[in-house]
């Protein structure tokens, strides 16, 4: 069955509870897989896929393949949604942070990641002064970060054997167009949540 976004959204909307929704549903046009993000109340979300082929991604999200028909579709992003792992709950600290992470994304910063003795360490690097300065999240945060990426809000690309770049996935906009709509999240971060230590130039 070829799946598209007009086939598959009515199957989800007919799935959810009153206090769900979607927050979105596009699809690939390289790839024709689908990616849907459902929301609910407002707070908790889960996303996933329908595709022919495995996700690419380092952190990779749920797949459904594509040659299945309506009825396991349904049945089985119906058993993915309410008896599959918890939902991710987007907490104030991961709002400022995908804030963050998208003005970074407008302005064409980057960000980077590695991992040292098991524990991910995040890097900002820009320019000052003609110079490529690099900042590092504290650990509170690049834990935030690692569940934004493992839930699917935020996208891993792997640019090197060590490294891997961070995006925001498409979720990203239309889930802080909401929150601001409804106002969830109204006072402003306190600066110990959105900081970031300087790393000697000798270390980098």
């Amino acid at each position: 069955m070829v799946w598209t976004e007009e086939k598959l959204g009515p199957i989800i909307h007919s799935i959810l509870n009153p206090d769900e929704e979607v927050l979105s549903l596009y699809q690939s046009k390289t790839t024709k897989s689908i990616y849907g993000c459902i929301l609910w109340n407002s707070y908790y979300y889960k996303v996933f896929r329908v595709s022919n082929h495995p996700s690419q991604s380092t952190y990779k999200q749920p797949t459904f393949y594509d040659f299945h028909g309506e009825f396991y579709m349904k049945g089985a992003i119906r058993t993915y949604l309410y008896h599959t792992n918890s939902w991710y709950e987007l907490s104030k600290q991961g709002y400022y942070l995908l804030l963050f992470f998208q003005k970074l994304w407008d302005e064409k910063q980057e960000v980077e990641a590695s991992w040292q003795n098991g524990r991910i360490q995040i890097r900002l690097v820009v320019e000052e002064e003609g110079w490529q300065v690099h900042y590092r999240f504290p650990d509170n945060q690049a834990r935030e970060v690692e569940r934004l990426l493992a839930s699917g809000m935020l996208v891993a690309i792997r640019s090197s054997r060590n490294f891997i770049k961070i995006r925001t996935s498409r979720f990203v906009a239309p889930y802080i167009a909401l929150i601001k709509q409804r106002q969830l999240y109204r006072k402003k971060p306190s600066k110990a949540m959105l900081q970031w230590g300087k790393i000697p130039k000798s270390t980098y």
